[in-house]
């Protein structure tokens, strides 16, 4: 049977080193699970890390300016996994995106499918209501369940309605009515969703933590203060420059922080302060998301020979 360890847990706990750790000391490789990672260029702010001896696949996939999604990600995720499994060795997941996680292991139902941009384009110019007046008539339940944030959000209102417009390949293709407006929702891609994959695996699911916040934080403050020493700050007037701001892939935390900096709305301490701040709420939602999962088995990344405790359950795993 094949066997996938996947390390996971919030920023700046260790993750990354425990799985350099288990690659060479079971012969594995890693596949990378964060989504800010895959973008090229983009390597201090992000924290991307390599090795001489393990090989790491799914960073550097993409421009900054190219879509990166779920579906992408899961579809070149398994590619690298199946490889890594027909060459004997052992996959190791290694990354803080729970959502990509959970995909490769349970599957997401809408992943596979694809945006159209052109309707987004054209439900961008509708306010909130118009959109929410177009889901209402074509998905009401799916509107029913929706919290209120997300009826107050327009990309997730859009996406809601694109796919409840989806048409699978084969089928009769429709043109959707919009609202008053006249706007009409075009056909949309050809492409079916992917069918997940089907294979025997077993998996181990470890998860890193810290006694209290404040050691998190603690952690987090180091890290971003060793990448603005490393030219943090050069790396996003580079890619600012070269990509402008606007796109998904720099809206993220650090980018954001450092922008109003190179702008000259703040001073870098203050930026500084503010990306900090800005990675102790990304850890706090990455903790809250990986506390619901049960099948994580939770280990002190601070604890008295942390690393050889971990190794050693992992050992009796893949033993096993």
């Amino acid at each position: 049977m094949n066997k996938l360890l996947l390390i996971s847990g919030p920023t700046a706990s260790g993750k990354t080193a425990l799985g350099f750790l288990m690659g060479k000391k079971l012969q594995g490789e890693i596949v990378s699970a964060d989504s800010r990672q895959v973008y090229k260029g983009m390597d201090l702010v992000t924290g991307k890390e390599e090795d001489p001896v393990v090989k790491t696949w799914l960073i550097d996939v993409v421009d900054p300016d190219d879509d990166f999604n779920v579906a992408t990600y899961y579809e070149l995720a398994w590619k690298a996994i199946r490889d890594i499994w027909d060459r004997g060795k052992l996959p190791i997941v290694v990354g803080g995106t729970g959502f990509y996680i959970k995909a490769l292991l349970d599957g997401i139902g809408t992943m596979g499918i694809p945006p159209n941009w052109k309707m987004r384009n054209e439900f961008s110019k509708l306010s909130i209501e118009e959109l929410a007046k177009i889901l209402q008539k074509i998905d009401a339940k799916k509107w029913d369940v929706m919290n209120a944030s997300d009826r107050k959000n327009p990309r997730r209102l859009i996406r809601a309605i694109e796919i409840a417009n989806y048409i699978p390949a084969g089928e009769e293709k429709v043109i959707v009515a919009g609202d008053d407006s006249g706007l009409k929702l075009e056909e949309l891609s050809s492409v079916a969703p992917q069918d997940f994959i089907k294979t025997e695996s077993d998996f181990f699911w470890i998860g890193l933590t810290m006694p209290t916040s404040a050691v998190l934080y603690e952690r987090i403050d180091l890290r971003v203060d060793e990448r603005v020493a490393l030219g943090a700050l050069e790396e996003a007037r580079r890619l600012g420059k070269e990509y402008g701001w606007n796109i998904s892939s720099m809206t993220g935390q650090g980018y954001r922080e450092l922008r109003e900096c190179i702008e000259g709305k703040i001073s870098l301490n203050e930026a500084i302060n503010r990306w900090k701040f800005a990675e102790h709420a990304y850890a706090r939602k990455q903790m809250t998301w990986f506390k619901k999962e049960k099948r994580i088995l939770w280990f002190d990344a601070t604890a008295k020979n942390f690393p050889q405790i971990a190794e050693k359950a992992v050992q009796q795993w893949y033993a096993a």
